[in-house]
């Protein structure tokens, strides 16, 4: 499939700029969001010359991720892990993602998800969840053991058993029998996280709200 001169030029404009906030390093709102559609893009239209932009901007990451404090899903670790495992499970980029996670998930570890009362997607137990379930699918598709401890997914049962209502219909179900090697498969999509976006944006690049999140849900299939 060829690419659209209008979508070629979004697509050179989230390339052009993706590092004129070099920190900017999260999920929805940063370089790791736009690592994921320049990816596909790269896959869908047959472009293997824009993965090299992709492969600078994950470099980028990689090396300044030890700096981030942030564990939240839109801005930070659990976000760029969540992406990490997208790129696997998609076929973009080779496995485990647990080779480049485990270092991240202990350090998501020591925060007591149970006294939490945000349950956002952004910053909240809705985001970590997501990052939470895509780690387990991909250790559990790797052969591999759980990328949690048992205390920890314990804390997760006891949130979730309290507040089913703002979690995904069947999320306890999914953990229980994740717990038992009983995985139920799911894909991995970016399109739950993107905001409905008629107009295309113009400055914001992101992709939750920006180009980045215009180009997935307009112009790309199976994201």
């Amino acid at each position: 499939m060829k690419i659209k001169p209008t979508n070629k030029k979004l697509l050179s404009r989230i390339i052009l700029h993706a590092m004129d906030n070099p920190s900017a390093l999260g999920l929805l709102s940063g370089q790791m969001g736009i690592i994921l559609i320049v990816s596909q893009c790269a896959k869908q239209f047959d472009m293997s010359v824009i993965d090299q932009s992709a492969d600078f901007l994950f470099e980028h990451i990689s090396n300044n991720i030890g700096r981030i404090t942030d564990t939240s899903f839109s801005r930070g670790l659990s976000g760029i892990c969540w992406g990490v495992e997208y790129l696997v499970q998609h076929s973009i980029m080779p496995g485990p993602a647990n080779d480049i996670c485990k270092d991240i998930d202990k350090r998501i570890m020591e925060t007591d998800i149970r006294r939490t009362d945000d349950f956002s997607l952004e910053s909240g137990a809705l985001g970590k969840w997501h990052y939470v379930q895509a780690r387990i699918q991909g250790n559990l598709s790797a052969n591999l053991a759980l990328p949690f401890d048992r205390i920890y997914l314990d804390d997760w049962q006891t949130l979730i058993k309290r507040n089913e209502d703002k979690f995904p219909p069947g999320t306890l179900m999914w953990l229980e029998s994740a717990r038992n090697n009983l995985l139920i498969p799911y894909q991995l999509s970016v399109i739950p996280f993107v905001e409905n976006l008629r107009k295309r944006p113009q400055k914001n690049l992101s992709l939750q709200s920006g180009v980045a999140g215009y180009i997935a849900t307009h112009y790309l299939k199976d994201v």
